[in-house]
């Protein structure tokens, strides 16, 4: 073949478009765009470019998730440290109780720890038996004074315990087993007594006597007389409503115009005299 050139004549030779060489033009995968963890000006949405907000409604529901997870995980721990544990330690279940006077006792304890300063109801059945508070320790006491308080027979019992701040606890459920007998000589009635032998008045003070204690053979509900007879032979009663177990607790006032001098108590249930004791009220500065 021949190729004749005539002078003066531009010639231009057209050649196909290059390509330059790639990764992705070599792996078969476009790595111009950007994935979740590799972020840049485009985003790939799982298999195409995102649409306008698409890209941050998955950043957002991402987020979402990995907050929830962390969130839920929180929350677990903190049942455990935000939740009171209260465990059985007396009578073990079945125990038959021989010895008075005895206390049933739980304890209470948070994350491991002991709880001081938790609330604690005492349940026989469904019936209210007493309550206490747990000591620095974790423990929480309910005083059997003696046989007489109950009746011979199975007892199925448990507490709960609370605190402001923290989800409540429960032990479980057991039972012990009383028999009958007045073992230490208590009167067959119960018991009664002030918290002190005497109160001051005067000067704005205006003490409030407490008197509590326990009836033998208690029936719920029912009306435990307390007759207080003052320094001058006025008398003055109060009715005070006893717990499943008997134990009751009421409160008389006194003020800057009470009578000075030795105040009579006697306590009574179902017309029976059980308890007779006295407290003094002195004037300050006398």
């Amino acid at each position: 073949m021949t190729f004749l050139f005539l002078p003066n004549t531009l010639i231009t030779l057209v050649l196909p478009n290059a390509y330059p060489m790639t990764i992705a033009g070599i792996i078969g995968v476009d790595v111009g765009h950007c994935t979740y963890r590799y972020s840049c000006e485009t985003h790939v949405c799982g298999d195409h470019i995102c649409k306008d907000n698409e890209w941050k409604k998955a950043d957002v529901q991402q987020t979402r998730v990995i907050y929830t997870s962390t969130q839920t995980a929180n929350v677990t721990r903190n049942n455990h440290i935000l939740t009171l544990q209260a465990t059985t330690i007396f009578p073990k279940n079945g125990m038959i109780l021989t010895s008075f006077p005895t206390s049933l006792q739980i304890q209470v304890t948070r994350g491991g720890y002991p709880e001081q300063g938790a609330r604690v109801q005492f349940w026989f059945d469904e019936h209210n038996a007493g309550m206490s508070t747990t000591d620095s320790s974790g423990y929480a006491y309910l005083t059997l004074v003696n046989q007489n308080t109950l009746n011979a027979g199975y007892y199925n019992w448990h507490a709960t315990a609370t605190k402001t701040g923290y989800r409540g606890g429960s032990t479980s459920s057991s039972y012990f087993i009383i028999t009958s007998g007045n073992m230490i000589g208590l009167p067959s009635g119960g018991t009664a007594s002030t918290d002190k032998k005497e109160y001051f008045i005067g000067g704005g003070i205006e003490p409030a006597v407490k008197i509590s204690g326990d009836v033998n053979g208690y029936e719920l509900g029912g009306a435990i007389i307390l007759k207080i007879t003052l320094p001058s032979g006025k008398v003055t009663q109060l009715v005070a409503r006893g717990t499943y177990l008997g134990a009751f607790q009421t409160t008389y006032n006194l003020g800057d115009n009470s009578e000075i001098g030795i105040y009579t108590v006697t306590a009574s249930y179902k017309y029976n005299t059980f308890s007779t004791f006295t407290f003094n009220v002195a004037k300050i500065g006398l």
